[in-house]
């Protein structure tokens, strides 16, 4: 039984640091004991998108029109859990985290990992 991962990132760009540290991670992984999908919001590099293409991974690029709205995270959330069932969501940026792990949580996916090199989301007190 393979694992299966979802990996939610802003973009998966090679200009990315985290980006291309999970990538570095991914390469390595057997891909008959994992599965992984990468849910962006903005680009995705090509050279990515042909190595997880050609290992049978999907990358679920969402609608930008989510970026600034909590009530269509959620929604969007619903419905990629309603899709897909996962072992494990990690998710990359704090913007992010919150709708996702809550559905995932509800979803029934037993580990959740609300990870970020954020030190600051915003200059505005109640954003962060």
């Amino acid at each position: 039984m393979q694992t299966r991962i979802l990996h939610i990132f802003t973009e998966l760009e090679t200009t990315n640091g985290v980006a291309n540290y999970i990538m570095n991670h991914y390469i390595n992984l057997n891909d008959k004991d994992f599965k992984v999908d990468f849910l962006v919001f903005k680009g995705v590099n090509q050279y990515y998108l042909d190595l997880i293409t050609k290992r049978g991974d999907r990358v679920l690029q969402a609608n930008t029109d989510i970026l600034h709205s909590s009530l269509k995270k959620k929604s969007h959330a619903k419905e990629i859990f309603s899709k897909f069932k996962y072992d494990i969501v990690h998710t990359h940026n704090v913007n992010f985290a919150l709708p996702y792990l809550k559905e995932a949580k509800k979803a029934l996916v037993p580990v959740r990992i609300f990870h970020s090199h954020f030190t600051k989301t915003s200059v505005k007190p109640l954003r962060r």
